[in-house]
């Protein structure tokens, strides 16, 4: 279709992204043809972008902004972090549940497990999030990663710009912090939690 050898990576990558639907399929091939592969597998071809645009403007009004906020996340999100993350003042847990049918029942996302969607094609999410301008996408980045250390303390980790630079001076040991540290049990992941128990929304300090 794209005139040209293509090698077995960039096939599979496109089949990952396409799902195998022929609109999809044809599409990222053109833009194979005209880019090359590294183009095709990493943006979306600018005739599927239109389709979906428009298909995304006639969901239900806010549920664009909460697909856009799962964009976010990834191709895959719990309905209960959506919730957490969503602005309260404008989606509250009903809003959010009516924006996942919306997307269901307009087959851009769908549901594989109780509590949790999933985009039905990598190329709904990507249009959604590139979408999404600079100030806009680093400020839901920022709402998620809270919700997530919230529900995950666990699994956080220091970050590496937070260690001292070179030539930074390092805190002094105590004679107490030469000890070995006692063992400790690992915790368990938290599981997924079905949409019916979310946790209530933590209230926002007054400003």
């Amino acid at each position: 279709m794209c005139g040209k050898q293509v090698d077995a990576a960039t096939v599979g990558a496109l089949a990952d992204r396409t799902d195998g639907n022929p609109f999809y399929v044809r599409e990222s091939a053109r833009l194979l043809a005209s880019e090359g592969a590294l183009v095709a597998v990493s943006e979306v071809p600018q005739g599927v972008r239109d389709v979906l645009r428009r298909r995304l403007r006639q969901l239900p009004e806010g549920a664009l902004a909460l697909l856009q906020l799962a964009s976010v996340v990834g191709r895959e999100i719990e309905i209960c972090v959506l919730v957490e993350a969503a602005d309260p003042v404008r989606h509250d847990e009903h809003a959010v549940l009516d924006a996942a049918e919306a997307g269901v029942v307009a087959g851009l996302l769908t549901e594989p497990a109780p509590g949790v969607v999933r985009f039905a094609h990598a190329l709904v999410r990507d249009t959604l999030y590139t979408d999404l301008v600079g100030v806009r996408r680093a400020r839901l980045h920022a709402r998620l990663a809270e919700v997530l250390r919230r529900r995950r303390p666990t699994t956080s980790r220091p970050s590496r710009t937070t260690s001292p630079g070179p030539g930074a001076s390092r805190p002094r040991r105590s004679p107490s912090s030469t000890r070995s540290p006692q063992p400790t049990r690992p915790s368990a992941a938290t599981p997924m939690t079905p949409r019916s128990s979310c946790s209530p929304r933590p209230s926002s300090p007054s400003p």
